[in-house]
């Protein structure tokens, strides 16, 4: 998977953000190398990130979120989520990656939640900023993610699920998007209110 990346994209050599369920993805600044357009990559390897879980039950519900959250971003078109543009194989170690527009950090980023970025890195000290968003920008972007929801429930009948800081992304232009789907789940095609729900018992 590596190889396939850097013949398409530049990719910087450290993340620049992390997001998704417990800011599991490495977000890193990229560009690609035919179009020179700005965008970010986002890893997850199973090897580096479940290595301290040793129970293998756990490490594969997590592949599976991590996995879902991947497979169903792809399919959601919305202004006011994350744009993916590329997107690659899942490698035999369970590496998963994808490309997106360009991602600045996650809102849990800003509130201080800096996994898988350097401490003292550009990208750290960019977040920091994040946390002094004015009033209007706050209010801009809850409206952006309601947009979101809204299309996530009434377009594409599913349910989030995990709303959260690490679900929203903030674009270079300052924009709100959302993004973490992993936990979401479809709702019934025959319109009944019932849905079976495999995360919470």
């Amino acid at each position: 998977m590596g190889s396939e990346i850097s013949k398409k994209y530049v990719v910087a050599e450290q993340p620049c953000a992390s997001g998704g369920n417990s800011c599991l993805w490495r977000i890193f600044s990229a560009r690609n190398r035919a179009t020179e357009e700005k965008v970010s990559l986002w890893v997850f390897n199973k090897s580096d990130d479940l290595k301290d879980l040793s129970d293998k039950t756990h490490r594969e519900r997590l592949l599976d979120i991590q996995r879902r959250d991947s497979k169903t971003i792809k399919m959601m078109r919305h202004p006011s989520i994350v744009g993916v543009l590329d997107t690659f194989e899942e490698a035999r170690g369970g590496g998963l990656a994808f490309i997106t527009e360009r991602i600045k950090f996650s809102l849990a980023n800003a509130l201080g939640n800096r996994r898988h970025i350097p401490i003292g890195s550009k990208a750290d000290n960019l977040a920091r900023k994040g946390k002094e968003m004015e009033f209007y920008e706050v209010a801009r972007g809850i409206a952006s993610i309601s947009e979101a929801l809204q299309y996530v429930h009434t377009i594409s009948r599913r349910i989030h699920l995990n709303l959260g800081p690490e679900s929203i992304l903030m674009t270079a232009s300052g924009h709100w998007k959302l993004a973490g789907f992993g936990f979401s789940i479809e709702l019934p095609k025959d319109g009944s209110d019932g849905t079976p729900c495999p995360h919470f018992h």
